[in-house]
């Protein structure tokens, strides 16, 4: 049997169980970032037109919309069995992306270093008099290292205008280059996507196969969840609240107001007994003398 410590201790592992608590936190997290920015903003400018603070606490503001619209969303669609399947698989196939994530990192990092180095050297190389215009790294360093990065992510998600081909003034760095491009094309669009398509159909299917105990299993999750909660949602369970805590306010002034009652009773009648005597009264002798002179008296 647990005790109160148990319980509270158990509260957090309890609510993280379930991942609308997790994003119910976030978005408290992100409501008090956005207080804190509102309550900052008259001191850092007086102004509306050119706030930083204000304009920063409108994007927490549309990212916290987009949290709850997935969050009422989310939840309405989970209880509905078939709907609520194909959430659970999506939410599934989210868990497994991460280790493909993580590859992509890698590769991007990796090719990017090794791109990145090759027009480096090909700075040194030509002569002081070249302008560059043909490169496709217009500046040195870290500018450079991150212009390769954004070239191969958006290789990833498809090419983009802004971004043209690697070019360059000397054949054999923009060979090297190119080679390396290649190498990363084949390597994350051919075998990351193809390997990210089987693992994604292999979780799918695995959660329709268990589709009834999956879906069995959230709703237990969500019914021990909320079991605690009032049964009315915010904010009409304010009313509710308020009703419940007059409820018990009553309830303790009728128990308070009972027991002086009965401490008036106990202490009338120890006033009687130690006035007229048990003995007396146990014997009945006082009972019929004090009848006798009511009887007198009448």
């Amino acid at each position: 049997m647990k005790g109160p410590f148990h319980s509270i201790k158990d509260t957090p592992k309890h609510c993280g169980s379930d991942r609308w608590n997790r994003l119910d936190f976030l978005c408290l997290l992100v409501y008090l970032v956005v207080l804190t920015l509102r309550v900052a903003t008259p001191f850092l400018s007086r102004s509306v037109r050119n706030n930083r603070a204000l304009a920063i606490a409108s994007y927490f503001y549309g990212f916290n919309a987009l949290c709850l619209t997935f969050r009422i969303v989310g939840q309405i669609m989970e209880q509905s069995k078939e709907m609520g399947i194909i959430q659970i698989a999506l939410f599934s196939i989210l868990k497994d992306i991460r280790a493909i994530i993580w590859q992509f990192m890698a590769a991007i990092l990796a090719f990017s270093i090794a791109i990145t180095k090759v027009y480096m050297a090909e700075e040194s190389f030509l002569a002081n008099g070249s302008d560059g215009s043909d490169n496709a790294c217009k500046k040195s360093g870290i500018s450079c290292w991150w212009a390769m990065i954004t070239q191969l992510v958006w290789a990833l998600l498809g090419e983009s205008k802004e971004f043209d081909h690697m070019t360059s003034e000397d054949l054999p760095s923009k060979t090297v280059a190119r080679i390396f491009y290649a190498g990363f094309l084949i390597m994350g669009i051919i075998l990351l996507l193809n390997l990210l398509i089987a693992l994604l159909t292999n979780t799918y299917q695995r959660v329709q196969d268990n589709s009834t105990f999956e879906w069995s299993f959230k709703r237990l999750v969500t019914c021990q969840t909320y079991d605690a909660y009032d049964p009315i949602p915010v904010p009409m369970n304010i009313i509710y609240s308020i009703g419940k805590l007059l409820r018990s306010a009553i309830i303790i002034i009728k128990k308070r107001r009972r027991e002086e009652e009965e401490e008036k009773t106990a202490c009338i009648n120890s006033i009687f007994v130690s006035t007229i005597g048990c003995e007396e009264i146990f014997s009945g002798k006082r009972l019929s003398r004090i009848d006798g002179e009511l009887l007198g008296g009448k």
